[in-house]
């Protein structure tokens, strides 16, 4: 294309830019003034919980292999290779005094960050990610068992109450913190 063609078609350009500013209105982002709370749903303990979106750094399927460590608590499932990263790997409901996960295709592990290292939780199903809004946030509920002390806030979704499970928290609990047997 010939140098003044290119030029011819950048004026148009800034002439219809500059006759449409006027009349131009704002497209509409899809969030109103509201303020929203991110979170992940998921399953826990049977229960349907959540966590705070920010809290988790990436969701993973279960992985492939799984190396066990020997002289850790039960809860600790093992180390995984992670793209040529070693990732421990936590089952949160044993954890929590529950039962294991049982291993399957709809298993994650949820990745969290702690003290410069990152830990991944096994956890049953992710059942998507929710904008709460304030006139959702509820009371939170009596729980029973370790899971209630985790507990910071609450959201009633349609027919049921959830819980926010605080992955920070967690990470700074003394008992999360020794993995040594």
């Amino acid at each position: 294309m010939p140098e003044n063609a290119s030029r011819q078609i950048v004026r148009e350009l800034q002439t219809i830019e500059q006759r449409s500013r006027p009349v131009a209105t704002d497209l509409p982002t899809g969030i109103d003034d509201k303020d929203y709370t991110e979170g992940l749903l998921f399953t826990l303990l049977g229960h349907p919980a959540a966590c705070l979106l920010g809290e988790v750094t990436e969701i993973l399927n279960y992985p492939s292999s799984v190396t066990p460590v020997p002289a850790t608590r039960d809860w600790v499932i093992g180390l995984a290779n992670v793209r040529g990263n070693l990732l421990p790997l936590v089952d949160l409901q044993v954890f929590l005094g529950g039962s294991p996960i049982t291993s399957g295709r709809r298993n994650r592990i949820l990745v969290i960050g702690f003290h410069d290292q990152q830990v991944g939780l096994s956890i049953g199903t992710v059942n998507g990610v929710r904008q709460f809004t304030e006139e959702q946030r509820v009371a939170v509920p009596d729980v029973e068992g370790t899971m209630s002390k985790y507990l910071t806030d609450a959201f009633q979704l349609e027919e049921q109450v959830v819980p926010v499970f605080s992955m920070a928290l967690l990470a700074e609990s003394a008992g999360f913190q020794v993995a040594a047997a």
